[in-house]
């Protein structure tokens, strides 16, 4: 039995995988990392300050937070799509860079149980290191996809 929705798609990608074309998937990718660049400038800005209000860097670490994860979703569905269109050989870079960033993210993980606001407040020199260790991997990562998935995406739009 062929079950098939009424509507009709407007393109096969849609159907086959649930996801958008590559100019949509280039266009969000993009956005992301446009979100995330702005969360890691405004935690920069903060790092060095002193005086420290610990309600402005608890929202602005949820904001890297939020915007690493939306950059996450996005950048896993542009992976799955472009391996989806690459032959199985031509797959090693985009696998290397989904692997680079699961990594990353388990650093991430570990870094913030670490460093709880109480721990920031003690020892805020120690944070402010090991924070920006984090945040050099985080734009290591953009600059990655960036390089790899922006030119793929442009070809197969």
């Amino acid at each position: 039995m062929d079950v098939r929705s009424n509507s009709a798609s407007k393109d096969p990608l849609d159907d086959r995988f649930g996801l958008p074309p590559s100019p949509a998937l280039l266009a969000g990718l993009q956005a992301a990392h446009r979100q995330i660049e702005a969360a890691l400038d405004e935690l920069d800005s903060i790092g060095g300050d002193a005086a420290l209000d610990p309600a402005q860097f608890t929202t602005v670490r949820l904001r890297v937070g939020r915007a690493n994860l939306a950059r996450r979703q996005i950048a896993t569905k542009v992976c799955s799509h472009l391996i989806s269109l690459t032959a199985i050989d031509d797959t090693y870079e985009i696998r290397e860079l989904q692997r680079r960033d699961g990594e990353h993210s388990r650093l991430v993980s570990d870094h913030v149980q670490r460093w709880t606001p109480d721990a920031v407040r003690d020892d805020w020199q120690g944070y402010c290191d090991a924070s920006r260790k984090m945040r050099d991997g985080l734009r290591e990562i953009v600059v990655a996809e960036r390089k790899l998935l922006y030119p793929s995406l442009e070809q197969q739009g």
